[in-house]
């Protein structure tokens, strides 16, 4: 097994193996003998989010891929553009999870059994698009397997302030002969129109068991 000592740098950015020839990028070195490995970290986008919750905005002042570097002495105009700069990376960050959702295909089953729900559970969510017909298709799938008890539904949202996802149960335990209707679908936009900060990805269904069926299954 080669250690770091093995190594040595060649034009190109990169380092070769003078035991064995092997070559690897700056990247990958340092993965796995240099700056990165010594500090327990896998990679330059760990080390800045590492760095981020250090120095807290002033990283953002140093330069990185596609940035760089602040060099605005005014103190009262450095803040606002690293907070610009704060700002412009949270965005990319939600544009991203966005863009991922758009094109993402919801795996909702056309029918359910015992197999669809994990041993131990008492129930289980899936993920649907935010859209009142599919949410009132699935759950009636669902009602039709015996097992099933009655059923939830929430939103998954990415919340503007921070730039993470969060979820949130909107109704609580129904039967399923309570429909889910067009004035439960106008009370998830209310939800969402009160929070200015909240952008919608999909819809969360949750599926419970019947206790008799959930005790089956964890045998």
């Amino acid at each position: 097994m080669s250690n770091k000592n093995d190594w040595v740098r060649i034009p190109g950015r990169r380092f070769k193996n003078l035991k064995t020839g092997e070559e690897l990028s700056r990247r990958q070195f340092d993965k796995q003998f240099g700056a990165l490995a010594q500090a327990g970290l896998t990679s330059y986008e760990t080390k800045a989010e590492k760095n981020r919750q250090i120095e807290g905005i002033q990283q953002l002042a140093k330069p990185a891929r596609g940035r760089k570097k602040l060099k605005e002495a005014n103190p009262e105009k450095r803040r606002a553009l690293l907070e610009e700069r704060a700002e412009e990376e949270k965005e990319k960050k939600i544009e991203k999870v966005e863009s991922r959702t758009a094109t993402k295909k919801f795996r909702v089953p056309k029918s359910l059994s015992l197999r669809n729900f994990k041993k131990g559970r008492m129930g289980n969510k899936w993920r649907v698009s935010f859209d009142r017909d599919a949410i009132r298709e699935f759950i009636k799938t669902a009602s039709k397997f015996k097992g099933a008890l009655g059923y939830t539904v929430g939103v998954e949202f990415i919340d503007d302030r921070t730039g993470k996802k969060g979820a949130a149960t909107l109704f609580t335990l129904r039967d399923f002969s309570m429909e889910f209707t067009g004035d439960d679908f106008a009370e998830m936009i209310d939800y969402i129109m009160e929070r200015m900060y909240i952008r919608p990805l999909n819809a969360i269904v949750y599926i419970a068991l019947k206790k008799s069926y959930a005790e089956r299954n964890a045998k």
